[in-house]
Formats: C-alpha cells, sequence, structure tokens
C-alpha cells in the first residue's frame, strides 16, 4: 500500500508536518510505503503558482515537468492520500487551496474519482477552527470525486472537532432518510422507549442502514451533477455553428 500525505504548511518542519509524519510512521510500521509532499514547494515549482485559466480546457502547460505535476501524479498512484493544513483565517492555507485550483485537468480526467483521502488540521487554540479547515479541505476532495473517510460510531472514535465521545446531528425539517432515522431514536428516548431490546434492534440494522443511505446519497448525487452536465450541453447546443 502507498500513503501519500500533503503538507499544506509552508513550514516543513512545523506542527502540520509533525501530525502527518506521526500517522505516516504509524502506517509504515504497518507495512505501508509512505511519503510527504511539501504542498508549497510543489506549488512554487509551477511556471504560475495560482491557476489563472490560462488555457481552456486545461493543458497542464504552468507545471508540465514541474514538481506539482508529480505532485498529482503521486497522488492518483496513491492507495489513500492525507491532507493537513494549519488554520489560516478559518481555512487552509493559500498554497493548499492553490494546490486544488490547479487540479482542473485532474478532475476533468476523474484522476482522483473514488481516491480514499482523510484530512488533519493544526490550530492555535482548542477551538481554533480546525474543523471549518477540515470540511474545506472535504470540500475540494468531493471535487474530485475522492473518498472522504470519516468517524465510525461503532469503534467509538468521537467526534475530530467536538472532541466528544458520543454525538450525533441531523437536519430540520427532515430532508435525508438518516435524519429521519435519527429523529425516531430521540423521540424513542424521550418518550423512555428506548430500552435495551430497542438499543439491541439498533445494534442491529444501523450499521446496514448507514451503508445502504450513504450509497443511495452518493448515487443521488452524481446523478444532479449528470443532470446539470445534460442540461447545460442541451442550453449550449443552440449556440452549436
Amino acid at each position: 500500500m502507498y500513503i501519500v500525505a500533503l503538507n499544506g504548511s509552508h513550514n516543513n518542519g512545523g506542527n502540520t508536518a509533525f501530525l502527518l509524519n506521526a500517522v505516516l510512521k504509524h502506517c509504515a510500521e504497518k507495512g505501508a510505503e509512505t511519503e510527504l509532499i511539501s504542498v508549497h514547494e510543489a506549488v512554487a515549482d509551477a511556471k504560475t503558482p495560482f491557476c489563472v485559466n490560462c488555457s481552456t480546457p486545461c493543458s497542464r502547460v504552468c507545471y508540465k515537468g514541474t514538481k506539482l505535476e508529480e505532485a498529482y501524479e503521486k497522488v492518483k498512484r496513491a492507495d489513500f492520500v492525507l491532507i493537513g493544513s494549519p488554520v489560516y483565517f478559518g481555512s487552509m492555507t493559500a498554497q493548499l487551496k492553490a494546490f486544488f485550483d490547479k487540479t482542473r485537468a485532474v478532475r476533468g480526467n476523474k484522476e482522483w474519482l473514488g481516491k480514499p483521502m482523510a484530512a488533519v488540521a493544526v490550530g492555535a487554540s482548542k477551538y481554533g477552527g480546525q474543523e471549518h479547515t477540515i470540511e474545506h479541505i472535504q470540500s475540494c476532495a468531493f471535487v474530485s470525486g475522492m473518498t472522504v473517510v470519516g468517524n465510525s460510531s461503532e469503534t467509538a472514535m468521537g467526534h475530530f472537532g467536538l472532541a466528544a465521545k458520543y454525538y450525533t446531528h441531523f437536519t430540520s425539517p427532515i430532508r435525508r432518510y438518516p435524519d429521519l432515522q435519527i429523529h425516531r431514536i430521540i423521540r424513542e428516548s424521550l418518550r423512555g422507549e428506548l430500552g435495551e431490546r430497542r438499543i439491541s434492534h439498533y445494534d442491529r440494522i444501523l450499521p446496514q442502514v448507514a451503508v445502504q443511505t450513504s450509497a443511495l446519497e452518493r448515487r443521488a448525487d452524481e446523478a444532479e451533477r449528470e443532470t446539470d452536465k445534460l442540461k447545460k450541453c442541451e442550453y449550449m447546443s443552440r449556440f452549436i455553428g
């Protein structure tokens, strides 16, 4: 297994690098091949260190033969990608954002589609914007079709932002089946109906429910994106010729 870590910090010896290296060390002990890539060095090696939409579709001309192209290829080859950043004004660093901005050709060719990834963030305080930063990194990963690895209640990993052992979340009004399921459980708990029998029932069915609903939600998202593309093509077809 080949695991790549992207250090979004300009400091190759800072806290973000320390955290990423700690994860890579554990992976290496388990037999994985690991590599840490400096994002700021890769971006700085490009002709222009940020995207200016110099060609459409993207021809990679601004970073061909550079460390940035090499970094993209390593991410493509990797079995797993770990992305880290310090918190800069509640988000990722400009270098890491530029790294994602210049992936137009990567996205167009779906080179990272389905690639499993995870994110870490380093802040100056306990509530220093780490969760928001991780959400931004994950959003960029979603754009490229990567698979974001989350936390699991079955393994009692807790919540990466709340530092809480037990938590849940839902929306109101209900928009998704997982929200409906959470509403049902909360209602049973408030009414004193959540006894050992019901807990055992949920322990049995919820793992499969979570897998199925997640798969259906991803399918719906993909259908939405494909529909958007279809409608755009239908609209632009009248301007051909």
